[in-house]
């Protein structure tokens, strides 16, 4: 559709009217998707609320994604997302060529070949795991996944030591105060400026037996910053652990919950992945319903926001036509939570359906008012922020319930399946409110 010429005159986004100071900071943080929805409910698909200082317009019309996504010269992602980074992770800011450098060798070795050894060592790695597990219980679910999910993770990437208890807990703590992190508020007034430098002390050299991923882009660091090499690094950690772990928590729970979907997975397994067989990077990925309970426990907890900065005062023009004035500094957000839980979308959409994304001869189709979805399952974001180790993350996550599958008779305590933890929502998948104790049998006897 054309834009409006420049003399025309362009109404911003309904203003939702916050508190002195802290604008809708408070509600925001507390209950991301419940404030969110309430605010759509008064003033329709578009709105910007002030969180702090912060302007964000919220676009919520699926169909308008697309739109928003393609507009990389007035809305930018890259610049916001190092301002984050150096925050959260307590490093400078990578800028220029070696920003560049540091992206190009990531994405290099999330495809192809260099994908492949990096799922064959998570494989060996997750065996050996595997092998140390005992029969008994109750265990809490989360707890049991963190420990598996952070050793497999840490020493696939980085090498021999990187992932043992201490590191856990250092890991932990610094996870915890994450949002406030990314935030701005300093780690030494959260209490984890220890455990964040004792973290990237872990990560700032190369290990024995770690990736050739870590070890290029510790290459591509500028040696003048040898001593700040770990902190750059805790972010690749972070984001190769703090969604993979829920997510592969969500899938078993909700698994173990439904017994029938648990037996129809592990029917699958048995057919597809007999007991003598290796479970190959490529063996997980012919796992239909299993990719299928994957994306349905990510549709129900991923609460990512997709993020970009109005380089210049901008104007967004909507599926439906309409257009908005946006001022240069405000951030356009996509909140993906809201069409996942869309019951004009999907059919009892807080039920757990283990086969409502299973492909059988062709990808499922969602539709909104008449119309397909382009893109009905956002958990990895859209555009050119669109998490690259999404192809690593989504292996991992088959090849620790097959993994556990294959080797374990999981079964609840009674307990149902804990509700989200909303006050994370805008960092990826939500992690549970409370624990799910589960019991392991061994089905080697």
């Amino acid at each position: 559709m054309q834009l409006p010429s420049p003399s025309e005159t362009v109404a911003e986004p309904p203003l939702v009217r916050g508190a002195p100071f802290v604008g809708s900071a408070i509600p925001f943080g507390k209950d991301a998707p419940a404030f969110l929805a309430e605010c759509r409910a008064r003033h329709g698909d578009v709105f910007t609320i002030r969180v702090a200082t912060q302007r964000m317009t919220f676009v919520l019309d699926p169909h308008s994604h697309g739109a928003i996504l393609r507009l990389q010269g007035d809305l930018s992602f890259s610049e916001l997302a190092h301002e984050i980074s150096s925050k959260a992770f307590g490093h400078r800011k990578l800028q220029g060529a070696e920003a560049e450098a540091m992206e190009r060798v990531t994405d290099a070795h999330l495809k192809g070949p260099p994908l492949q050894k990096l799922t064959e060592q998570a494989q060996l790695r997750l065996d050996h795991w595997l092998d140390s597990l005992e029969d008994g219980g109750p265990r809490d679910l989360y707890a049991l996944v963190q420990e598996g999910m952070f050793l497999v993770g840490a020493e696939t990437l980085f090498g021999e030591g990187a992932g043992d208890r201490a590191a856990l807990e250092d890991f932990s703590a610094f996870d915890k105060e994450f949002p406030l992190l990314a935030a701005g508020v300093p780690a030494a007034l959260l209490g984890v400026a220890g455990a964040r430098k004792r973290l990237g002390d872990r990560l700032k050299r190369p290990r024995p037996g770690g990736s050739s991923l870590v070890a290029e882009r510790l290459e591509a660091q500028n040696p003048a910053f040898a001593d700040g090499r770990g902190q750059v690094e805790l972010s690749l950690l972070w984001a190769a652990i703090a969604n993979t772990l829920p997510a592969t928590f969500w899938t078993l729970a909700h698994l173990v919950a439904q017994p029938a979907a648990l037996a129809a997975v592990q029917a699958e397994l048995s057919r597809l992945l007999p007991a003598q067989s290796a479970l190959s990077p490529a063996a997980v990925a012919a796992l239909p319903l299993l990719q299928s309970a994957v994306h349905e426990a990510l549709r129900l907890s991923s609460a990512s926001i997709t993020l970009r900065r109005a380089q210049r005062p901008t104007r967004i023009t909507l599926d439906s036509g309409a257009t908005y004035a946006i001022r240069q500094g405000d951030l356009v957000c996509l909140f993906p939570y809201l069409m996942h839980h869309n019951p004009a979308i999907f059919e009892n959409p807080e039920q757990f359906q283990v086969d409502r994304f299973l492909a059988t001869a062709a990808p499922p189709v969602f539709s909104l008012h008449g119309r397909r979805l382009a893109m009905p399952l956002m958990p990895y974001g859209g555009g050119v922020s669109m998490c690259p180790g999404r192809a690593l993350a989504n292996t991992e996550i088959k090849q620790f319930v097959a993994g556990l599958l294959r080797r374990f008779e999981l079964r609840g305590s009674g307990a149902a399946v804990p509700a989200l933890d909303r006050s994370r929502a805008g960092l990826g998948v939500l992690p549970p409110k409370a624990e799910f104790p589960v019991h392991l049998r061994s089905l080697a006897a």
